[in-house]
C-alpha cells in the first residue's frame, strides 16, 4: 500500500485539510484503486482514540435526508459507516448521531426547546437499547445527561476535538435566537473557527431558513451560484 506517497500528493493540492482527513483520503484512494470496496465497511474496526476530530461532524448534515424516519438503530449504523470514512471512532459517530437526531427533529418542525429535550430522550433510550458503553457515555455528560446550557460560554471550547465542537455548537444554537448571532458566537470562541461555524451554522440554517442568513454573507460566498444549484438539485431529489 503506497499511502505515504498518496498522502504527500494529497496535501499539496488541498487547502486547510486536517491530518486525519488527509490520511483517510489516502486510505480510501488505495481501497478504491485496489477494487476492495468491501473494506469500506470494516473501517470502523480500525478506530484509534485520535480518530475523534470534528471532520465527520462538519460534513454529516446532508446525511439527514437519507436517514430521516428510520429507526434509531438503523440511523446509527448508517451514520457510523459514513463517519468512519474519515473518523472511525464510535465517539465521533455518536456525536454525529446526536447532531443529526436534533436536526431531524428540527426538520420535523419542533421548536428548539422541544427538539433538544426530545433528542436527549431518544439518545438516552438508544443507549439503553443498544448497551452503548458507559466509558463512552461519559463524554456526552454535558449534552445528553445534562443540559448543555448549564455550562457558561467561558467554559466552552471550539477546538478540533469532536466533543468540544458538539458542545459549543449546541450551546450557541440553543442560547442565541438568530443565525448571525449563533455563528458569530461560535466563531468568537476562536480555535477551529471555520469548522465550528459550519457545524453550528448547519443547525441554524435548518431552523431559521435561507432568509435567516444575512444577505451580505451570502453575496460574499465564493461560487455562490454553484452552491445554489447544488441546493436546488438536492431539494429536487429529497423534498419533491
Amino acid at each position: 500500500m503506497n499511502s505515504p506517497i498518496t498522502y504527500e500528493r494529497t496535501i499539496k493540492h488541498i487547502f486547510d485539510i486536517g491530518i486525519t482527513t488527509a490520511k483517510s483520503i489516502s486510505e480510501l484512494k488505495c481501497i478504491v484503486e485496489s477494487d476492495q470496496i468491501s473494506e469500506l465497511h470494516l473501517l470502523r474496526y480500525r478506530a484509534k482514540e485520535q480518530d475523534n476530530g470534528n471532520g465527520s461532524l462538519m460534513r454529516i448534515l446532508p446525511l439527514l435526508f437519507e436517514i430521516k424516519g428510520l429507526r434509531s438503530a438503523e440511523q446509527f449504523e448508517k451514520i457510523w459507516q459514513i463517519s468512519a470514512l474519515t473518523h472511525k471512532h464510535i465517539r465521533a459517530a455518536m456525536a454525529c448521531f446526536i447532531y443529526l437526531k436534533l436536526a431531524e427533529l428540527i426538520f420535523l418542525g419542533l421548536a428548539k426547546e422541544q427538539a433538544y429535550t426530545e433528542m436527549r430522550n431518544q439518545i438516552s433510550k438508544f443507549w439503553e437499547d443498544s448497551n452503548f458503553p458507559d466509558s463512552e457515555r461519559i463524554h456526552f455528560n454535558s449534552t445528553i445527561l445534562h443540559d448543555i446550557r448549564s455550562k457558561s460560554y467561558a467554559e466552552l471550547r471550539s477546538s478540533g476535538y469532536v466533543i468540544d465542537s458538539l458542545e459549543s455548537s449546541l450551546w450557541c444554537f440553543m442560547e442565541k435566537d438568530n443565525y448571525k448571532d449563533i455563528v458569530l458566537a461560535i466563531i468568537n470562541l476562536g480555535e477551529d473557527t471555520d469548522t465550528g461555524a459550519a457545524i453550528a451554522g448547519g443547525l441554524a440554517g435548518l431552523y431559521y431558513g435561507l432568509e435567516g442568513i444575512p444577505k451580505d454573507w451570502l453575496l460574499n460566498l465564493a461560487r455562490y451560484e454553484d452552491i445554489k444549484l447544488l441546493i436546488e438539485k438536492m431539494a429536487r431529489r429529497y423534498l419533491d
